[in-house]
């Protein structure tokens, strides 16, 4: 490695070893690094750079860190609990999931969008869900019960994961599941299927959500936040060394309360409690993280409206439902993180996670508009209580191997999750009519009388190897993955009033899947890539036969495969990431039912062509940003002329951040977004007539002001009081977002 600038080299280095390099704290200044000839570990490597007499390279706790050559001279504490990167800048160099094998993204062949908590603290975010428009390729979808979910890719339904780790075994998307903003260091957006890390059912993407760890540095945290409806969260977050002579042991303490009350919908404003305490240990070879996030949470329905032949209809005037519905949730999740050297240069690596989640749902669902005229609504009442016991792990062990002039960073492991359901049903209102004309119009309170009772049972266990292979400029990521799926016996206990009960026995199968991607390095700022992966997804179901009337009972594979070629580049010395693709992908054996026949039959599905570009970190002095720019084309690859609901064919957005280079008045700075979302269509291939959502665009701005450890942000939401309509499936429910402007001030005071 020839002379250059000392950040870029350092840059360099961390990149083609794999490897975080500290220089928090040091400052680089214009000084060049000294050439670097020969073969070195990372560690010989950063000394040979900074060999220049002002600056050396130490091991602290199993992170290099560069510091100034007198400080090397002292006692250096061997920790390395430090505050993550993610928490202080927008841009982030390594992803904890896309890879096993600890690359950085320039190196991962694949398109990632990481949020950083600094992005989120920014914007002033309430929820996960508030901040994924900032991520190409992902639409957010709001349920016509109050849950939300996410399309990836034009794929719905991605799965959520906690570091890692899913929260039901079925690869489904829980709300219940989804961490408190408060605890989320970054959230990972994995694009394209993955099932080599998940397994089953991640056919378009994933979202990964890294929670915070604790930190030597001490950290003291309080905020308020108040916004419309009286919406008001409180938080605090703690973080430091247990023992003040021995900063090995860390801690953190995160704890929130929210609460509003009322909602745009007119029911009762949603509330979240949380208690979120961990402990660390880390030193040299070990690096052990125990955490419990207790989470209690309420979430209303949304606001909406419905569409008659096509045109949308003003909401209704009076609230649907009663004050109190929506959804009620809880979560007790405990994990252990755990990394331990051992010798050889190898890496173990485990995750463990039990959850436990409860879910009850109370709402009245539009079915169908019975009469335009009068806007005669037919709902349906839904009375539910559902409760999940998911234990879910990952273990892996990790290491260099070399083969001539290959390098080979090999992970092999093995990944297991375990769900028990149980629901409860009540006895609810099967149809209702209503006259959203009248303003006396009500809902009779759903009935708590016992109707069912169900339990099933899911597995998944997984023997898995990725192996990132480095020769010179060149990288190939190659992963293979065994997946055992069970499904239990699926039991209906109705009570003597309303049926009998009824059995239906479990089954299993496994499939195998692979992935396999190349990264050309063209020089330090530009890296192209390729990829081909595939997502498969079990279906069981009564599929038809050769003999009219006896279907066979089982699983089918639902598969995706994902073609996908890019850039990534590293600009400005490492402040500035963009990365652009291109992407394939498309659907196999896609399940439809034959009424004729009373069975299902497969066939090819759907298909996804597009490009997403994410640009992500400073590219001035005190001016963060963070854009993405999607355009997508959906079609069906049996019906060419079907129309997707629910999928924008363009979306954009841009925000960004300016501290003010003013010295009368340091610490003050603005920040300003816009958001745009083409139009799509409401109703599937059986909607006599789709409606079209339209296009829609959003401005946001904030000032804040930073000083002594106090930190104010006053945020403008919707400057142009716009009516937001968010992406449906059906004409008879049209969720309404966001209508008309809003105000959000954030106060904090920090000591770190």
């Amino acid at each position: 490695m020839p002379a250059m600038p000392m950040q870029a080299a350092i840059a360099f280095i961390s990149k083609s070893f794999g490897v975080v390099v500290d220089v928090t704290g040091v400052d680089l200044g214009g000084a060049r690094s000294q050439p670097v000839v020969g073969l070195h570990t990372a560690e010989s490597a950063v000394a040979a750079a900074v060999s220049s007499g002002r600056y050396a390279v130490v091991d602290a706790g199993g992170q290099l860190r560069v510091v100034p050559l007198s400080q090397s001279l002292q006692r250096i504490t061997v920790v390395g609990a430090k505050r993550d990167q993610a928490e202080t800048g927008f841009k982030a160099d390594y992803s904890a999931t896309s890879a096993r094998n600890g690359v950085s993204l320039q190196e991962t062949p694949a398109g990632v969008t990481i949020i950083t908590s600094k992005v989120i603290e920014s914007q002033q975010a309430t929820s996960v869900q508030d901040v994924m428009a900032n991520v190409s390729s992902v639409v957010l979808t709001p349920g016509s019960q109050g849950e939300a979910s996410l399309a990836i890719r034009g794929w719905g339904n991605a799965p959520v994961l906690s570091n890692g780790l899913a929260s039901v075994a079925d690869g489904s998307f829980n709300l219940s599941g989804i961490p408190s903003i408060s605890t989320v260091q970054r959230i990972e957006v994995l694009k394209g299927p993955q099932a080599i890390l998940a397994g089953a059912g991640v056919m378009g993407g994933a979202v990964n959500i890294v929670l915070k760890k604790p930190q030597e540095d001490p950290l003291y945290v309080v905020s308020l936040q108040h916004g419309r409806f009286n919406d008001t969260t409180f938080s605090a977050d703690f973080s430091g060394a247990v023992l003040s002579d021995d900063k090995r042991l860390t801690y953190r303490l995160i704890g929130s309360k929210a609460t509003a009350d009322e909602s745009l919908s007119g029911h009762n404003g949603r509330r979240e409690t949380l208690f979120a305490p961990s402990l660390r240990w880390k030193d040299a070879n070990t690096d052990v993280t125990l955490s419990l996030q207790s989470k209690r949470s309420r979430t209303a329905p949304n606001w909406w409206t419905y569409a008659v032949d096509g045109v949308i209809q003003e909401p209704p005037a009076v609230r649907t439902g009663n004050e109190e519905d929506g959804i009620e949730s809880s979560s007790d999740r405990f994990t252990l993180d755990a990394e331990r050297k051992l010798p050889f240069g190898l890496m173990l690596v485990s995750r463990l996670q039990y959850e436990k989640m409860q879910q009850r749902l109370h709402n009245y669902l539009p079915l169908v508009v019975m009469d335009p005229e009068s806007q005669f609504v037919g709902f349906m009442g839904t009375n539910s209580d559902d409760r999940y016991d998911t234990v879910t792990g990952d273990h892996y062990l990790r290491g260099t191997v070399n083969t001539g002039p290959l390098e080979h960073k090999l992970a092999l492991g093995f990944g297991h999750v375990q769900t028990l359901r149980r629901g409860t049903g009540y006895v609810a209102e099967g149809f209702l009519p209503v006259s959203l004309k009248d303003p006396a119009a009500s809902f009779p309170a759903l009935d708590e009388t016992l109707q069912n009772r169900d339990e099933g049972k899911f597995k998944q266990h997984a023997y898995y190897v990725q192996d990132f292979v480095r020769w010179n400029n060149t990288s190939v990521l190659l992963g293979l993955r065994n997946t055992y799926v069970t499904s239990g016996d699926f039991t209906i206990e109705p009570e003597p009033a309303y049926g009998v009960k009824s059995v239906t026995s479990g089954n299993s199968t496994s499939f195998n899947s692979n992935s396999i991607g190349v990264v050309q390095s063209i020089n330090d700022t530009l890296s192209l890539y390729a990829m081909v992966a595939r997502g498969v997804k079990p279906q069981y179901g009564d599929w038809c036969s050769a003999t009219p009337g006896a279907p066979d009972f089982g699983y089918r594979m639902m598969q995706t495969t994902n073609k996908e070629v890019g850039a990534k580049l590293d600009l400005l010395n490492g402040a500035l990431a963009v990365t652009g693709g291109v992407f394939d992908l498309t659907q196999q054996n896609r399940p439809e039912f034959d009424p004729t026949q009373n069975c299902s039959t497969t066939r090819d599905g759907q298909r996804s062509r597009g490009l997403d570009i994410d640009v992500q970190g400073r590219i001035a002095t005190g001016l963060n940003v963070i854009m993405n720019y999607t355009q997508v084309k959906l079609r069906d690859l049996s019906d060419p002329e079907r129309k997707f609901d629910g999928q924008p064919e363009r979306q954009a957005s841009v925000w960004a951040q300016y501290a003010l280079p003013w010295a009368r008045v340091p610490g003050l700075g603005i920040g300003l977004g816009l958001a745009y979302h083409g139009k799509a269509t409401a109703g599937s291939a059986f909607t006599p007539v789709p409606t079209e959502i339209p296009a829609w665009t959003r401005l946001d701005a904030s000032l804040f002001y930073e000083r002594a450890g106090w930190s104010g942000t006053v945020g403008l939401k919707n400057l142009g009081g716009k009516r937001i309509y968010g992406y449906s499936p059906n004409p008879s429910y049209i969720p309404i977002t966001e209508d008309g402007r809003s105000v959000v001030l954030t106060l904090s005071y920090r000591i770190n």
